[in-house]
């Protein structure tokens, strides 16, 4: 479950608007970085490219924005509720399963319906070197109807 995304769409809601409306990827960087503050060293450890951690390191240091100022006057169980959704550090953001028992939504959630992926994702194709042509073939094995 991408948490992040889920609360971006939960203050989305409530805002009537978009949340971080950048223009291009840089951009939303930027705007997520003004609101929700530069990522910790421990976060930074974790990023691979040269390019992004260029990036980061060029952003002005900065306050985090208060999102109670963000939101305005909304329950303070949501804001609660979006500061563990929108933290910075994913390590340190609140689970799937977490959330669901958040005072803030826990009366719409039934714990024995709640059902959960048995098996974790391989991300480590993501790591292979392949051609555009090869990553194709390995789509079209999922996605036949794709292929031209």
């Amino acid at each position: 479950m991408d948490i992040w995304s889920t609360g971006c769409i939960l203050a989305e809601m409530l805002l009537g608007k978009v949340l971080l409306p950048g223009t291009d990827n840089v951009h939303h960087f930027k705007l997520i970085t003004e609101m929700f503050g530069k990522p910790p060293k421990e976060v930074m450890e974790t990023v691979y490219s040269d390019i992004t951690m260029n990036f980061v390191n060029s952003l002005p240091e900065a306050e985090p924005k208060s999102l109670r100022a963000t939101m305005g006057d909304v329950d303070s169980e949501v804001i609660d509720l979006l500061e563990k959704m929108l933290d910075i550090d994913p390590e340190k953001r609140i689970t799937a399963a977490d959330a669901l028992t958040h005072p803030y939504v826990s009366t719409y959630s039934d714990s024995n319906d709640e059902p959960e992926c048995d098996k974790q994702i391989d991300w480590s194709l993501l790591d292979s070197e392949m051609t555009t042509d090869q990553w194709k073939t390995k789509m079209y094995v999922f996605s036949p109807s794709v292929a031209y």
